[in-house]
């Protein structure tokens, strides 16, 4: 049986631990607050919801 692990890292704090795989996401799960209309709303405005 194969083993998987799944580990959330940040480019900006250090460099990505070792793995045979790395699979960069940011793409498709975008942070709301890189889009400045989503900044300084909360999870629970409508606007919001499509990007959690």
């Amino acid at each position: 049986m194969s083993v998987v692990e799944i580990v959330s890292f940040g480019y900006l704090h250090a460099a990505p631990p070792a793995a045979h795989l790395t699979i960069d996401l940011r793409h498709h799960f975008r942070d709301q607050h890189v889009s400045p209309e989503l900044r300084y709303m909360t999870n629970t405005a409508r606007t919001t919801r499509p990007s959690l």
